[in-house]
């Protein structure tokens, strides 16, 4: 669940524009960069699609999911899904 009155987090972001663009999330393999989050926080196969497409470089070691999400952060994501899903 999400709270509108409140700023959205980039882990929030994340599964919105995943979501959106249908990302396999299945078939993403084992490997999840980011230290920062653990297998069983539920961004974990999100986080695993986004390295799996070779969207992750921009990130460093932590993904930061409570981060607020800037409006340079969701246009790369944006950007980066609908130039190739």
């Amino acid at each position: 669940y999400f709270s509108p009155e409140k700023d959205m987090t980039r882990g929030e972001a994340l599964k919105i524009v995943t979501d959106y663009f249908d990302v396999d999330l299945a078939n993403a393999g084992e490997t999840q960069p980011f230290k920062d989050v653990p297998p069983e926080n539920y961004l974990f196969p999100y986080l695993k699609a986004l390295f799996a497409a070779g969207k992750a470089g921009a990130f460093g070691e932590n993904f930061q999911p409570e981060k607020v999400a800037s409006k340079n952060y969701l246009k790369y994501l944006i950007y980066e899904y609908k130039k190739n899903p």
